[in-house]
């Protein structure tokens, strides 16, 4: 995969403020929700994805959503999210896509796995201010990768 990678200022002084914005912040962290983090060819991380995808990791964790944890997390969700950026690039490129059975399988499966009820993990989502875009991506992506590797 031959992409290009622009990261807008992620300098250590840019994490940590992303990082507080991140952990509530309060005006500031309004105003830079939608702040670019990352550009990943022509596509935009922002601020909002990076708050979500940090709540997600936490929350999935078991980790107390504290502005410390979050600090923690922080480059791990940055460069996940890169890589999952590049991946759905990639699998768009090569035509390979996630029909609606499987995803809805694999969700099937993942609230199985964590003992919840038929749709259960969207009522997690809810009660811990995730969107549920956040949690549908990293199951598209990994799906989509799965196809990709099986493939090769």
């Amino acid at each position: 995969m031959s992409q290009r990678i622009g990261l807008a200022l992620m300098s250590g002084a840019t994490l940590t403020l992303a990082a507080l914005a991140l952990c509530g912040a309060p005006a500031r962290a309004q105003e830079s929700v939608h702040r670019i983090v990352a550009v990943v060819n022509d596509d935009v991380i922002s601020n909002a994805d990076m708050n979500a995808r940090t709540r997600l990791v936490l929350v999935g964790s078991g980790l107390p959503d504290t502005p410390e944890n979050a600090r923690r997390v922080l480059p791990q969700v940055l460069r996940s999210l890169i890589d999952e950026r590049l991946q759905i690039q990639e699998a768009q490129r090569l035509g390979v896509s996630v029909t609606e059975t499987d995803f809805g399988q694999q969700v099937a499966l993942i609230e199985e796995n964590n003992r919840m009820a038929r749709g259960g993990i969207y009522q997690m989502l809810a009660q811990n201010r995730i969107p549920r875009a956040t949690f549908d991506a990293q199951v598209r992506t990994s799906l989509v990768w799965q196809k990709l590797a099986l493939r090769k």
